[in-house]
């Protein structure tokens, strides 16, 4: 029976022993904790806390107004001054793109340019195909046609397209209603304006 009692008392050693350094270091993690989260209130001073210690990092954003500062950090800051003269002029920016345009009167006769700005020629290349030159290069601009009456009446229904021929010159198509190439009736014509 000793040798049962021993045996048993031999693990309630271990098994107590075990409970005992558990109780302890819990109970020790706890009065740590306690004793950190718990600081009162005005506790912590100047003279506590180490040089470089507290950084802008460690101050939560928005929580220092202008009465926690010093009156000498506040004088400082200042209000912002009247506003200075005004800098002297910029350089001046590049010229703006003038609209290139041609107004036509086109027909099977031929092209003649009625006004436009920018245009060099105008000439009659086929069945509804016309040709505008201009003076510079349209390379990179858009091409905008319109088909108009120049007599001052309606224009004739149709279709018109335009397209780039070369670095400065345009070809413009005219088609009649059911789509066929067609050239113009006199008196009848076409707009045709280059932006850049």
């Amino acid at each position: 029976m000793h040798d049962i009692l021993r045996g048993v008392t031999s693990r309630l050693s271990v098994g107590v022993a075990t409970a005992i350094v558990t109780t302890v270091v819990v109970a020790g993690g706890l009065a740590y904790a306690a004793q950190t989260e718990n600081v009162p209130n005005n506790s912590v001073t100047t003279a506590k806390i180490a040089n470089g210690a507290v950084t802008s990092a460690k101050i939560r954003d928005n929580t220092i107004r202008a009465g926690d500062l010093a009156l000498s950090v506040r004088n400082q800051l200042g209000v912002p001054g009247p506003a200075g003269p005004p800098g002297p002029a910029g350089p001046p920016g590049p010229a703006g793109a003038a609209a290139r345009f041609a107004f036509v009167a086109a027909s099977s006769v031929g092209a003649t340019l009625i006004t436009g700005s920018g245009v060099s020629a105008v000439s009659r290349v086929g069945v509804g195909v016309y040709s505008v030159t201009f003076a510079n290069s349209i390379a990179f601009c858009g091409k905008i046609a319109t088909l108009t009456d120049n007599a001052g009446g309606v224009a004739q229904t149709g279709q018109i397209t335009a397209e780039a021929t070369g670095p400065n010159a345009v070809w413009v198509r005219t088609f009649n209603s059911a789509g066929a190439p067609a050239d113009r009736l006199v008196g009848d014509g076409f707009t045709v304006m280059v932006l850049c």
